[in-house]
């Protein structure tokens, strides 16, 4: 674990970022704040569908991680732009998201809504939901939260499948898994969040009988610190629900990973491995 990762030794800047994480395009969000929380990333593990970024710039791969699904995708997207090329109607569309902020923001919500309902829900219902959410598009959409609400309240249901697997992603679930971390590993060890695409990932695996989300979390050092002495570790809390989201299983929280600069001093060193034990520490 004591590797010189280049990929991964960045200076946190807030800006968003497009990248492969194993084969696996990842698009995040854009012009966020500093002051904002870092933004999960979120893919899916079922089926082999796969769906545009706003900018046409990448693709988010549901299923495997292979080189010929990947080539199988990039040869779709450019397709897919060959196409809008030659359909301004499709290209004004796309202006149109960019202008609108509000809807941009929407349809990324769309999307993850879209992809779990389409898992979990009856045909019938999950065509309701895309028929309610195709209308709002065309819509003022105001209150980007009322409206949500009122979808959930009217349209997909405060109580479906839908909601419940939803529900697991919230960043008040981590919040548990964080104060375990901090108590009972860091101590007065402080750490700051990553706001790159690997700071934190949400997978979700649908796989009948049973359902998982991870998260996946990554802290780095402080900015204050000295450089040579720059680490980042990533956690892991599983979660284990069952069909239909109402019971959970199991849960599990551990560091899987540990990185040091390999300028750190070997006094510096020891003394995070021996914290982290080197990257892979069962916590609970």
């Amino acid at each position: 674990n004591n590797n010189n990762k280049d990929d991964y030794n960045q200076q946190d800047n807030g800006e968003s970022t497009d990248e492969f994480t194993n084969d696996v395009p990842v698009i995040r969000g854009r012009n966020r704040k500093r002051s904002e929380p870092p933004l999960p990333t979120i893919k899916f593990l079922d089926g082999t569908k796969y769906k545009r970024c706003d900018d046409g710039s990448g693709l988010i791969v549901k299923k495997k991680s292979s080189k010929k699904l990947r080539q199988e995708a990039m040869t779709d997207l450019n397709s897919l732009k060959n196409n809008n090329n030659n359909n301004n109607n499709n290209n004004n569309d796309n202006e149109n998201i960019s202008d609108n902020p509000q809807l941009e923001r929407f349809k990324e919500i769309e999307r993850v809504i879209f992809t779990i309902a389409e898992a979990l829900e009856t045909p019938e219902k999950y065509e309701e939901i895309k028929r309610e959410c195709k209308i709002l598009e065309k819509e003022s959409l105001g209150d980007l939260e009322v409206v949500l609400s009122d979808l959930f309240e009217k349209t997909i249901g405060t109580n479906s499948k839908t909601t419940r697997l939803l529900r697991a992603l919230k960043q008040s679930v981590i919040m548990i898994a964080v104060y375990h971390i901090k108590y009972n590993v860091t101590g007065t060890l402080l750490t700051r969040d990553v706001l790159s695409s690997a700071g934190w990932q949400i997978i979700i695996n649908i796989s009948d009988p049973i359902i998982t989300v991870s998260h996946l979390k990554r802290e780095q050092s402080l900015a204050t610190d000295d450089p040579n002495n720059y680490f980042w570790y990533e956690w892991r809390l599983n979660m284990t629900f069952d069909m239909n989201v109402e019971q959970l299983h199991s849960c599990g929280l551990r560091i899987v990973d540990l990185w040091l600069n390999k300028n750190m001093s070997e006094e510096q060193c020891n003394k995070l491995n021996k914290i982290f034990c080197h990257g892979n520490l069962l916590i609970c």
